[in-house]
């Protein structure tokens, strides 16, 4: 990584582009130095933040991947174990209502039968009607 060093600002202050300017030009240029060697400092700073997150970022992941990576697959096991179950019971309850819609089915059909040769018996014991 490279860094600001102040004698970049230092090597900034002998180039001079007016060689007339005056005492109150090099003043200003000086403390505009100073301030942009402050917050260069801070940004330095900063970065050696960065650098020492992203470190123990890397660290982190060296040591805790490998142990996320099983206790993921133990998940996955897991929830497929418990999809597995699921869909046995799915199946079983599907296959209980499609006996029990074939049980009504024929027990409906059983009743429609009865009930029309009921009405058939009290057809043939009715007399016709009589003609006028």
């Amino acid at each position: 990584m490279i860094r600001y060093r102040e004698s970049q600002s230092r090597h900034l202050r002998t180039r001079s582009r007016h060689p007339d300017r005056g005492t109150i030009h090099a003043v200003a240029d000086r403390e505009i130095l100073e301030r942009l060697d402050a917050h260069m400092q801070r940004g330095n700073e900063l970065m050696d933040r960065v650098e020492e997150q992203m470190r123990l970022t890397r660290e982190f992941h060296r040591v805790e991947l490998p142990e996320h990576r099983e206790f993921m697959r133990q998940m996955i096991l897991r929830v497929e174990r418990i999809g597995r179950d699921q869909w046995r019971e799915l199946s079983r309850l599907n296959d209980e209502l499609e006996r029990q819609g074939a049980e009504g089915r024929e027990e409906s059909r059983a009743q429609r039968n009865a009930l029309l040769k009921n009405l058939d018996r009290l057809d043939r014991l009715d007399p016709p009607p009589a003609a006028a």
